[in-house]
């Protein structure tokens, strides 16, 4: 619990940037997030807000992010295979819960 309470902060941080959309949309916005995900929007609302484009969070972008890096993932995966055998299995549950 302790470490899956990180995500009540990254979705805090974000609460300022999803104040414009109506519940129905923040709601699945937060349930779709992840560590590489929101760090990797995060930087995108800086960028949009010192262009002067508003509202300084796009979900084309978070979601864009979200299906490039599940895809990848999913592509990646299966051509590991088993990951056993390349000493790293640890790795990869331990990288999930940092």
């Amino acid at each position: 619990m302790l470490i899956n309470s990180r995500h009540l902060v990254m979705g805090a941080s974000l609460a300022p940037y999803l104040n414009h959309l109506p519940r129905r949309k923040a709601l699945p916005t937060l349930f779709f997030m992840y560590d590489e995900n929101w760090d990797l929007t995060m930087a995108d609302p800086t960028r949009r807000r010192a262009a002067g484009q508003e509202p300084a969070f796009s979900l084309g972008v978070y979601f864009a992010v979200w299906l490039a890096s599940t895809t990848m993932g999913a592509l990646i995966g299966t051509v590991l295979g088993d990951i056993s055998r390349w000493v790293v299995d640890m790795a990869f549950p331990a990288v999930c819960f940092m």
